[in-house]
């Protein structure tokens, strides 16, 4: 305890509310982005395997070695929406970690000024 605050329950509360949700919402953000980069071209995938199919000769995938007839060729950027909804969420999550983290600030010099 420093000046009446127990600094054990203060980081566990700080590891939980905030820095918790701030990192799984940074790689939301993060992977939601390199995703639609990555499929911002609009190249046809495999429908099984989701391997990128522009190019080839033969309709062979050669990641799953299926017929691309069967599978089907999906168009690129087909997870659009999802991925901009992985941002969007990501972003709360940042937004509602760092408010935790202030409320648990605020309850902490709460309760040690109380304590004086």
């Amino acid at each position: 305890m420093i000046m009446g605050v127990n600094i054990g329950a203060f980081v566990f509360y700080m590891l939980v509310f905030c820095v918790l949700p701030i990192t799984f919402g940074v790689r939301r953000v993060v992977g939601g982005k390199r995703k639609l980069k990555a499929n911002a071209g609009g190249e046809g995938r495999c429908g099984q395997c989701g391997y990128l199919v522009v190019g080839l000769t033969k309709m062979m995938c050669p990641e799953c070695g299926r017929d691309l007839r069967e599978v089907g060729i999906l168009p690129g950027g087909n997870d659009r929406k999802q991925c901009e909804r992985s941002i969007r969420v990501g972003r709360w999550m940042i937004r509602i970690g760092v408010l935790l983290g202030l409320l648990v600030i605020y309850a902490v010099i709460a309760a040690s000024l109380q304590r004086v």
